[in-house]
């Protein structure tokens, strides 16, 4: 996917957050990847990563306690991950 297409997807993620309180999450693109991540005493804190598989289905993960990737069976639309990450684990969101 082009970089700028994935910059314009992650904004609309990062926006989604933000309205849903969660301002502290940022989010960049990496490769084919939107890295969900939060700035914790001055260190960067991966929360999750939303993965391309194609041109509207991206997957899920979550980072473990070390930061580590571990992917979930959850696919979907960016938009439709974000509202589930918001809605089932926002746990994994909250501000440390």
């Amino acid at each position: 996917m082009d970089k700028m297409i994935l910059e314009a997807i992650g904004d609309e993620v990062e926006e989604l957050l933000e309205a849903n309180g969660f301002s502290h999450i940022q989010v960049r693109p990496r490769g084919q990847h939107l890295i969900l991540f939060s700035t914790e005493g001055g260190e960067r804190v991966n929360r999750a990563r939303l993965s391309v598989i194609d041109t509207r289905t991206f997957g899920l993960s979550m980072a473990d306690h070390r930061g580590k990737w571990e992917p979930t069976p959850f696919t979907d639309a960016p938009q439709a991950l974000t509202r589930l990450l918001i809605d089932q684990f926002s746990f994994a969101l909250v501000n440390l």
